[in-house]
């Protein structure tokens, strides 16, 4: 998925009277070349191509953080991050070390920062943290699922190679809680960006 800007650069500087505030997005992918600017691009186009939502805001801090504001009321944070254990498997890999057995973790560093991504998100409107990693993803133990607001949710999305011809798949899973609100939404949201949900 992550790719050079310029490109975005070029289609967003094409459609800047349709996506309102644009421009510090450009501006990121200008003078910025993280890799999580990107991410947010490429999902800022996703959903702009689509039709399911309209893109109403980019970059809205009204006291909190949101990347991406859909259809006036739809709160998104893109978080181009993953799992300690993730980050570990990536480096790994990198260095072509063998991943086998257990891989080093720290559950408190997770949790904490899925925790404090959600509370960069509105808590009277659906919001969502859209975690994207090209590797395994986020790790979320099933004593979080609770603490998470029912307004909320963190949608892990990662890739997956199959076969032998080395095939990738862009995945996602919605992590809530059992009341929460939007799961229909958290659904459409995942579909319109192109990812395949897994259980």
């Amino acid at each position: 998925m992550v790719t050079k800007p310029g490109p975005y650069i070029t289609f967003f500087e094409h459609n800047k009277i349709s996506i309102p505030n644009i421009e510090l997005l450009i501006n990121k992918l200008k003078n910025d070349r993280k890799d999580g600017h990107i991410v947010h691009a490429v999902f800022v186009r996703r959903f702009f191509e689509g039709s399911d939502f309209e893109v109403t805001d980019i970059e809205k801090h009204n006291g909190y953080d949101v990347d991406i504001e859909l259809d006036n009321y739809i709160n998104i944070q893109v978080w181009h991050g993953g799992s300690v254990a993730s980050h570990n498997i990536s480096r790994m890999m990198a260095n072509s070390v063998e991943v086998s057995g257990g891989v080093p973790t720290d559950w408190d560093k997770d949790k904490k920062v899925i925790f404090k991504k959600l509370g960069q998100l509105p808590d009277n409107e659906p919001g969502f943290v859209i975690c994207y990693h090209s590797g395994i993803g986020i790790s979320f133990l099933p004593e979080w699922y609770p603490k998470i607001d029912d307004n909320k949710a963190v949608i892990g999305c990662h890739l997956e190679r199959y076969g032998l011809n080395v095939d990738v798949y862009e995945m996602a899973k919605i992590y809530a809680c059992d009341n929460f609100k939007h799961g229909p939404l958290a659904i459409k949201i995942c579909n319109a960006l192109g990812f395949n949900l897994i259980d």
